[in-house]
């Protein structure tokens, strides 16, 4: 066969033989060969999403879910005829990309008084669509490739999965049980009640997790998962590390603020001296009015970082979802005289109580959350969890192979019950007060509690 410079030869599916220019060759090539591309891409590094791998499980063995943490109570009414109203009214197009001036005055004007200072709306404010994108816009605007975030665990995964995807690395700083406690919680004899108040910060291991690269603190108070709030005193603790390293700033997640439990303040560590230029808080409406579908999070910060944050989040989403910040800013009008946000703990201590007492009585150790919308206990007394027992002690486990893992798998499937293990929110699984520690969402409407209720009672 003769070699033809300006031809290549192509085999037909049928074997036979035809000639085409290279040029086109080329571009067929390049077709074929650009899926390469995907092999480098930041989304293959993701960690596996626990929440839907349990949510899909729940579904497909009809079983009962307390695994997510979505409220199942619903909206309060007044927030929901104000978003029915704004649409109604053709209120359906863009807004201001920092968000709508009407929610962000509102916003001003109900956290000033607590901030102590005039906050500026215009300047100071941002608002997302939902909490979870200003945690990207918020990395994305101040930090770059190769720099460091501290996160207290157990995390919020999605901390870590925006890190990554941004190419920064995450430190893990562990809240503990002191040693003792830790042996009276894996003791089965031993029946103490827990609190979430026995996690604790080990204020060396967070110096020592500061390095040149560390660029900001992630606080998540009241905390995911373990409904711990931290006090005045620990704040000041980590403060007082932290001060020792003025270059990391600090990212305070809020977004269960009014979901502390009676004789437990929320502390707003922006409020303390010299803190307000330091601090990003966050905060969602989503969690605040039981409507975590509208995606409506919001942020307060010193212009310098909202400025950044702003252009950052107008490059994304380019701006909120107008009749929902609009029904927003109208619910915290109306919740500033109806009492709302004072009986919401209320109510979710109310099912917190019940959920708790039911573990109680069924010996799984409730850590009692302070806080939040979540309780974590230890399954390991229940007689289902003895085939997985032995792996408490074995090293490497992938995570799907870890005891609380596949023991939350078996209560689904087994049990009817669907809670979330703890071990993925964990970088390394040593700090778990438990190996045998699950998460149950608590935030649900009363005929799910009591079902629950029944359920515990069988495992």
């Amino acid at each position: 066969m003769r070699f033809c410079p300006n031809a290549c030869l192509l085999v037909s599916s049928v074997s036979s033989i035809m000639w085409m220019p290279s040029r086109s060759f080329r571009y067929i090539a390049r077709r074929a060969f650009s899926s390469a591309a995907v092999e480098a891409s930041p989304a293959l590094n993701l960690r596996k999403n626990v929440f839907a791998e349990f949510s899909g499980l729940a579904v497909s063995h009809n079983a009962l879910n307390l695994g997510q943490g979505f409220p199942s109570y619903g909206t309060p009414s007044f927030v929901k005829d104000a978003a029915i109203d704004f649409i109604q009214q053709e209120q359906n197009q863009y807004t201001r990309p920092g968000g709508n001036p009407q929610l962000v005055k509102v916003l001003a004007e109900m956290y000033s008084p607590w901030y102590n200072r005039e906050l500026n709306p215009m300047t100071e404010i941002v608002t997302f669509t939902g909490a979870q994108e200003g945690i990207f816009c918020i990395f994305l605007s101040l930090l770059t490739k190769g720099d460091e975030v501290l996160i207290v665990e157990p995390f919020f995964d999605a901390y870590v999965n925006i890190a990554l995807l941004l190419g920064i690395k995450t430190v893990g700083v562990p809240l503990e049980l002191d040693a003792a406690t830790k042996a009276k919680y894996n003791d089965p004899s031993c029946h103490d009640t827990f609190s979430s108040k026995d996690l604790k910060i080990d204020l060396k291991k967070l110096e020592a997790s500061i390095t040149p690269k560390t660029k900001m603190i992630v606080l998540n108070t009241p905390h995911n998962p373990t409904g711990k709030v931290f006090s005045k005193d620990e704040l000041e603790g980590i403060l007082g590390v932290l001060d020792r390293h003025p270059h990391v700033i600090i990212l305070s997640d809020e977004v269960y603020e009014f979901a502390c439990f009676e004789g437990t303040p929320h502390e707003r560590i922006a409020t303390y001296d010299g803190m307000f230029d330091r601090v990003i808080s966050l905060f969602s409406a989503g969690k605040t009015f039981s409507c975590t579908g509208w995606r409506v999070g919001y942020a307060i910060m010193p212009p310098k970082y909202a400025d950044l944050v702003a252009k950052t989040h107008s490059a994304i989403p380019f701006c909120g979802a107008l009749p929902f910040e609009l029904a927003v800013a109208k619910g915290f009008q109306a919740a500033a005289t109806n009492g709302y946000l004072q009986e919401l703990p209320k109510l979710l201590e109310r099912k917190r109580d019940t959920i708790v007492d039911a573990l109680e009585q069924a010996n799984l150790k409730p850590i009692v959350p302070d806080g939040g919308y979540f309780v974590c206990c230890n399954v390991s007394s229940l007689d289902s969890y003895k085939e997985f027992k032995h792996l408490e002690t074995v090293k490497d486990l992938s995570p799907e192979e870890r005891p609380d893992y596949q023991m939350a798998k078996k209560m689904c499937i087994d049990q009817g019950l669907t809670v979330i293990p703890t071990s993925p929110f964990y970088s390394n699984v040593d700090n778990q007060p438990s190996p045998a520690l699950v998460r149950i969402a608590f935030c649900k409407d009363d005929a799910t509690i009591d079902s629950a209720v029944e359920l515990i009672k069988t495992l």
